[in-house]
């Protein structure tokens, strides 16, 4: 497929790529990545179950590129099969089970010890499914089918094509971003929305939850340091006080410990960070419309970044690599970045923040 090796190829552990947290906006701490060698299979379209598998696959790389190990297309009449063993480790036993995937694309059907435990449309948005019910003692299979027809299919797909020409990039089929358990309690956080509003200094915050009859408490740091500690409804305002604002400059970012409380009881805990910060157009002082950060005129200088790389195709090789990405780019001069028709990595997102790198997102 053309592929080329980068400075971070060699340094991916085929068995634990990319092991960071995948999520940092919410992030667990009794959890376990499904990265690493899976079987696979690819086989026509209308096959209902595969048992013989045709080699080995590097998850999360999609299977037309070099870090999967594969490096075969897939047509618009075939499916792509996955299938791992895995058990649930002690620690994790007597919760509930989320099974998540960062991005698969495009759309898939996940079955667990042979039962089908949800199935996803949508090559790069995230999704969770709980599998407690499908689990047993011991040893437990995964196995995950997709298709992804690129451009003969309707479906948004970015700039993918099966042969590349002009800005067009090879396709990216398949599981390309990370896949994770978490241990939960059956009533459990499901989604975070934070809206900073630096006016009046104040955070709006949403919890989505598996149940609307709960309080949520809100603890904010800076460092070590707690600057604010609330319990709130599930909908609701925290107040700041001499709030430190977040510029690509000073990328200040306020840690935050979220708990959900249900009948008095902390029933889910999960970490957080959020950049207090805001973006405007206004007019300066001769009347013209500008770009606003932090209601002051701020000149964006920025890159259309494909966010393409020669050895992981839509997925980066390592957590370094994005690291060195960003910071080079602000060595440069750079303060912005455009995301060109792709959806990233959240953790990409998280480098953004805590080094300071505006992001212009594309639609897909």
């Amino acid at each position: 497929m053309g592929f080329m090796k980068t400075r971070w190829t060699d340094k991916v552990d085929r068995n634990n790529p990319l092991p960071e947290y995948p999520r940092p906006q919410m992030e667990r701490s009794d959890w376990m990545s499904m990265n690493g060698v899976y079987e696979y299979a690819i086989v026509d379209k209308n096959v209902e179950w595969v048992d013989n598998f045709q080699g080995e696959i590097v998850v999360p790389y999609a299977v037309e590129c070099m870090l999967s190990g594969v490096e075969k297309p897939l047509k618009p009449d075939q499916k792509l099969w996955y299938k791992k063993n895995f058990s649930i480790p002690e620690n994790m036993k007597g919760n509930n089970i989320l099974l998540n995937f960062g991005a698969v694309d495009w759309e898939c059907n996940i079955y667990v010890n042979k039962e089908l435990a949800g199935t996803h449309r949508g090559g790069y948005a995230t999704f969770s499914i709980d599998i407690t019910r499908l689990l047993k003692d011991g040893d437990n299979e995964l196995v995950v089918s997709v298709y992804d027809p690129t451009e003969s299919g309707w479906q948004q797909r970015g700039k993918q094509v099966n042969k590349t020409h002009g800005f067009w990039y090879v396709a990216t089929s398949g599981i390309w971003q990370s896949v994770w358990l978490e241990a939960v309690n059956p009533i459990h956080i499901q989604k975070l929305r934070m809206t900073p509003d630096i006016d009046t200094k104040t955070l709006a915050f949403k919890t989505f939850a598996n149940d609307i009859d709960c309080q949520v408490k809100v603890t904010v740091f800076d460092g070590d340091a707690v600057v604010s500690e609330n319990t709130i409804s599930m909908d609701d305002v925290i107040k700041l006080d001499d709030i430190k604002l977040w510029s690509p400059e000073n990328p200040f970012l306020y840690d935050l410990k979220v708990e959900l409380i249900k009948d008095g009881t902390v029933v889910d805990t999960v970490k957080s960070y959020i950049g207090m910060r805001k973006y405007s157009i206004g007019k300066d002082a001769k009347g013209y419309p500008r770009f606003y950060l932090n209601n002051e005129p701020y000149f964006q200088r920025g890159l259309l970044d494909q966010g393409y790389w020669s050895d992981g195709g839509m997925t980066p090789p390592t957590d370094e690599a994005m690291i060195y990405d960003i910071e080079t780019m602000k060595r440069l001069g750079f303060n912005m970045l455009r995301k060109h028709i792709k959806v990233e990595l959240d953790r990409w997102y998280y480098h953004c923040d805590r080094l300071g790198m505006l992001v212009w997102q594309d639609m897909i």
